[in-house]
């Protein structure tokens, strides 16, 4: 597949992420959104940290994208979107989010650093 044809695809993909966020677990991306914005990236880093013995907050990030959650919100900033959430207050329930960025981490052979 060409690049020009990658960036049409995650343009579309971007568009579909936008209309359509609160069909998926995490309101800010999902597992397969990450795979295709860092799948041609040689320089994917892969981030969890935990805070009293429980995931906190993960990041997958390269020199020109990167999405997060921690317990208070998710965001990702790609070429072509930028989705910024707020979790509902005292919810603390981040996992969705966490798994969709451990499973892009895996499904991509990167290895994930724990903090």
């Amino acid at each position: 597949m060409k690049a020009g044809s990658r960036s049409i695809i995650r343009l579309l993909l971007a568009a579909t992420l936008s209309c359509s966020a609160t069909a998926f677990a995490c309101p800010c991306f999902n597992e397969r959104f990450l795979h295709d914005v860092f799948i041609d990236s040689t320089d994917v880093r892969c981030f969890v940290t935990t805070f009293n013995g429980s995931d906190a907050s993960a990041t997958i990030t390269d020199s020109h994208s990167h999405a997060n959650s921690s317990v208070s919100d998710c965001h990702m900033h790609t070429e072509f979107q930028v989705v910024n959430k707020n979790f509902p207050e005292n919810s603390n329930d981040n996992s969705p989010c966490l798994n969709v960025i451990r499973r892009a981490c895996q499904t991509l052979g990167v290895p994930i650093q724990q903090f």
